[in-house]
């Protein structure tokens, strides 16, 4: 190979090596990375983790005067009694254009687009007056973070979803249709529960003046009555109860009630 091949050689593989350099350089200064964008006016957060870059994103809903809520989907709900209405949704920035979040009358729908699967739970953060009634249709937590306060509420769920609330309310219907857990603290004057499945009710920190029970399959309900305690059982359902209620009962299959 003559001189001028040998130059010319030489010139390629330096400046393959400026190029090289280059991008060295402008990956240490982040200009190559995925940065977050800004949602409903806040600030993304970027977490490094085994499979990269998350661009995690907060987005706030200009809705108001809704009572009720009905979740489709994976969320965790968090709820504030509050004078104010505020309704936020913390997720991976990606996930916001497979969500769905509208007001039908009183009620705020949450939910994920039609066909589209989400793995990852969703965190929702909703401050409201009063919460009347709250449907979940799926997975994830329910968390009160004060005592929710009002006259009448009903919660359902139907799936596997969870809930640790504290609430003061004059009437309480408690709904499950699956395998969902509902816990409680706080007192109600009246607390009606109907459990189909396998669901529990978690309410022996809750003191009700009067319940009345309805289980249809294995589901497990603890409550603490005062006055009246109606339960009614068709398989092999339980029920333990605290206090010294009246207490009125009709099992059919192999259920068991036992005070506590």
């Amino acid at each position: 190979m003559n001189k001028k091949g040998l130059i010319g050689i030489v010139v390629v593989i330096v400046l393959l090596v400026v190029v090289i350099l280059l991008l060295i350089g402008l990956i240490s200064v982040g200009l190559l990375v995925p940065t977050g964008k800004i949602i409903g006016g806040l600030d993304d957060d970027s977490v490094s983790g085994p499979q990269g870059k998350v661009v995690m994103g907060s987005k706030i809903f200009d809705i108001s005067d809704f009572d009720s809520v009905k979740l489709v989907g994976n969320f965790n709900l968090f709820l504030t009694d509050s004078d104010s209405f505020d309704v936020k949704i913390t997720a991976d920035s990606d996930v916001f254009d497979k969500l769905e979040v509208r007001q039908q009358g009183k009620t705020l729908v949450i939910e994920r687009n039609r066909y589209t699967f989400l793995s990852k739970k969703i965190d929702v953060f909703l401050t409201m007056p009063e919460l009347k009634d709250l449907e979940v249709l799926g997975s994830g937590d329910i968390v009160s973070e004060n005592t929710l306060t009002g006259d009448d509420l009903k919660i359902s769920i139907l799936g596997s979803g969870k809930s640790n609330v504290n609430i003061k309310y004059n009437t309480l219907f408690s709904n499950i249709a699956g395998s969902g857990t509902l816990t409680y603290s706080g007192d109600v004057k009246d607390h009606e529960i109907k459990i189909s499945g396998s669901g529990n009710i978690k309410a022996f920190d809750l003191i009700s003046e009067n319940t009345n029970i309805g289980i249809s399959g294995s589901g497990n309900s603890d409550v603490n009555v005062n006055d009246e305690l109606d339960i009614t059982i068709s398989g092999s359902g339980n029920v333990k109860y605290k206090g010294n209620p009246k207490v009125k009962q009709s099992v059919s299959g192999f259920g068991n009630i036992e005070q506590v």
